[in-house]
């Protein structure tokens, strides 16, 4: 008798998770709040899918940003190429914005500056391609000195490049590990260099695009060390009995991701509450792109798999511009800024504002800041 209970709970459980997966990737959960209870359970989840939403309203929408005028100002962003990075330049780009694409690959870096230029809403201000490599710190300089000759200002950063590796104990060409090189420092170089032109806007913005990762894909007494031996030599804490090479990646993106978090809050600290310029940072969702479709699959997983993958993220995640569009608004919504003091903060999509509580710990914030300067300062 207990066996078979056990069998029809069992069966009961499995048919409630199959219920769930079928409503999650129906289009019913965009339209009606299903699952909108489950952010009241853990604020972390705000904004992750769809259906992880407290309403279906966005508080900054494609109306209001089809309504800036940004003829005039200058924006640079880095991983422009795709993705996010593409979508907001984009957007900036139909405003009336100057857009300077960051991006590595040349070849990219050309077609996305083209494919802007084709759009049918495309303002007809300029597009630029700036070969950047954020993983090597004489490639940022040398890519910040061009910037810097060709532009006597700039309005907008957007600090979006990333990359998550599963190689583990990589370098990055500095000696530096390649996930926390790409993510924070080589950003934390560009900033530093582009910052007179920033400080000399009337009111400039800086977007960084973090993660929820950096407050889920961390260990609870998680700290940023001062020096590159520590930060290269991290060993992260095992979970359950999963192989290091496995969760270790996932702990070194998440804390590259916590330290962009950290690094806004320790530079509005710096410029201060009376600074012209804006700084924050923002996690995108989840996102529907190339990469999490995987458009390039193994041979020897079947079409039709596949097939029945790309749906169900292109049902469960957020597409590109919904991704871009909290960063956007950090970027343009200006007497809202402004309005409101928005610094130094932390926003999931729809434009909520989230707390990332490692992040909110002053002695972290000032150990990225210094592990940062301290591995840049010779090429300033």
């Amino acid at each position: 008798m207990a066996a078979s209970n056990i069998h029809k709970l069992g069966a009961l459980i499995a048919a409630i998770v199959a219920l769930a997966i079928g409503l999650l990737q129906s289009p019913l959960s965009r339209q009606y709040p299903i699952f909108h209870w489950l952010v009241h359970l853990d604020h972390s989840l705000i904004g992750m899918l769809p259906a992880f939403t407290p309403t279906n309203s966005w508080r900054y929408t494609n109306e209001q940003l089809q309504t800036a005028d940004l003829r005039g100002q200058v924006a640079l962003i880095t991983g422009a190429n795709s993705g996010i990075g593409f979508e907001i330049s984009k957007a900036l780009s139909r405003q009336g914005a100057t857009v300077v694409l960051g991006c590595r690959s040349p070849q990219r870096c050309f077609k996305a500056a083209d494919d802007i230029r084709s759009d049918e809403l495309y303002s007809g201000a300029s597009v630029t391609p700036l070969l950047m490599d954020v993983s090597n710190l004489t490639k940022v300089q040398q890519a910040a000195k061009i910037f810097l000759r060709n532009n006597d200002k700039l309005d907008m950063l957007f600090l979006n490049a990333g990359i998550f590796t599963d190689e583990d104990n990589l370098l990055s060409v500095d000696g530096i590990e390649t996930t926390f090189a790409t993510n924070v420092v080589g950003h934390h170089l560009l900033y530093r260099m582009l910052e007179p032109l920033l400080l000399n806007s009337t009111m400039a913005r800086v977007v960084s695009t973090s993660s929820l990762a950096g407050l889920v894909w961390v260990p609870k007494d998680i700290q940023i060390p001062t020096t590159v031996k520590e930060l290269n030599d991290w060993k992260p804490p095992l979970v359950f009995n999963w192989s290091p090479d496995f969760i270790q990646p996932f702990y070194k993106y998440g804390r590259s991701k916590l330290a962009q978090v950290a690094w806004s809050k320790a530079l509005t600290r710096r410029l201060g509450e009376n600074s012209s310029v804006y700084v924050n940072a923002a996690h995108p969702g989840a996102v529907a792109t190339p990469l999490t479709k995987n458009k390039n699959h193994p041979p020897n997983i079947p079409d039709f798999v596949q097939n029945w993958r790309a749906t169900l993220v292109n049902n469960v995640c957020w597409s590109s511009e919904e991704g871009a569009l909290t960063e956007l608004y950090l970027g343009v919504a200006m007497d809202e800024l402004k309005e409101k003091q928005v610094r130094g903060r932390y926003f999931h999509p729809q434009s909520i504002e989230v707390t990332n509580s490692h992040a909110e710990s002053v002695e972290l914030q000032e150990n990225v800041w210094q592990l940062s300067e301290g591995l840049v300062e010779k090429f300033l």
